[in-house]
């Protein structure tokens, strides 16, 4: 998580090293066995400690795979990563078919397999129904295949179990119902579900701060904005071991504030995650400087040329392409420095 938070290179090859062993391990934990549960002559069926050792390695695997398209934008990386993907894809797919009950000694230990495999089975078919037709099409000639109402019952069957992974399903099920849902106008997310689910988990765990700010989240798009920014102050107070997870509270905190017309604050939080955050420093000091001209009435100073001619020198790719947002920030740049003003900056700059 610390990798995926700072972009930080030393803190991603540590941990695609402990994802390495962690996958070294899994291997030696089980002997070629046949997957079929009644075996073959010779081959016997896996055990129940080789089951939770392949999800194990299934869900390293997929970080490594994530984690490869951060670290490296290299095509020979990008097809390593994909291949890493197809592979976890399939595994997740043929540790469903021994989803069963009666090869495991407790109801508990059934419980923690079954929420992985639900949780890695949900979240691939979600994630692959919710892309682009043309890229579907492409994806199923290569073996994947995405339903979205399967996904979503699997991953609330997870997030709902006792299972180890519950909580993990529970953070994509929000994540999906309160920003790519939200985001990408597929009109589909589901607010009261969202907001029982956030409930129970923080019953559960009155300071967990991803919850926290799922509820900040949910207030957020209830239009109940100094609520949302109370909530979102108090979860970083109850968190202080991973500052960069900080970061999240701050970005709501900053529309929060824009929304709000209050530049100002808005100023300030935007310097925070310039000078903190390796997301996308080339985002976030074009914000600085957009907001910037806002609180200073559309004049431009010195400082805020000199912070949009920043932005192309800030800009970084992910898995060998550019982020769109930052692509966009520097057209905007581009136009403010050939004219010196924008047309309604802060009302282009919530599109971001």
């Amino acid at each position: 998580m610390q990798a995926g938070m700072t972009f930080n290179q030393d803190d991603i090859e540590a941990t695609i090293q402990a994802l390495r062993h962690t996958t070294n391990l899994a291997k030696k934990s089980e002997s070629y066995r046949s997957w079929l549960p009644f075996g073959l002559p010779g081959k016997a069926a896996m055990t129940e400690y080789e089951l939770h050792a392949k999800l194990v390695y299934a869900e390293a695997l997929l970080i490594r795979a994530l984690l490869t398209f951060i670290q490296d934008q290299g095509l020979f990386s990008f097809i390593s990563g994909a291949l890493k993907i197809k592979e976890c894809h399939d595994l997740f797919a043929k540790l469903a078919k021994n989803n069963d009950p009666s090869r495991f000694s407790s109801k508990l230990s059934y419980e923690h397999f079954d929420s992985g495999v639900r949780m890695g089975n949900g979240a691939f078919n979600l994630m692959i129904a919710n892309l682009p037709q043309r890229i579907i099409r492409y994806l199923e000639f290569a073996g994947f295949s995405g339903d979205k109402e399967f996904g979503l019952k699997e991953l609330e069957k997870s997030a709902t179990s006792k299972g180890l992974r519950a909580p993990l399903s529970a953070l994509l099920l929000l994540g999906y119902h309160t920003y790519a849902a939200q985001i990408f106008g597929n009109g589909d997310g589901d607010l009261k579900k969202a907001h029982t689910l956030v409930e129970y988990y923080l019953k559960r765990s009155p300071t967990s701060y991803l919850f926290l700010v799922f509820r900040a989240r949910l207030q957020t798009l209830h239009c109940r904005l100094n609520e949302a920014i109370d909530t979102y102050e108090y979860a970083i107070q109850c968190q202080s071991d991973w500052k960069n997870l900080h970061h999240i509270a701050y970005w709501e905190i900053l529309w929060c504030y824009v929304l709000q017309c209050e530049w100002k604050h808005a100023v300030a939080i935007a310097e925070i995650l310039l000078k903190e955050n390796n997301w996308s420093k080339a985002t976030s000091c074009y914000l600085l400087a957009t907001f910037q001209f806002e609180e200073n009435n559309a004049v431009a100073t010195e400082e805020i040329i000199q912070l949009y001619k920043r932005v192309p020198e800030l800009k970084i790719r992910l898995a060998g392409k550019s982020i769109p947002l930052e692509k966009y920030a520097i057209k905007q740049c581009e136009h403010f420095l050939a004219q010196k003003w924008l047309f309604l900056p802060s009302l282009v700059s919530k599109d971001i």
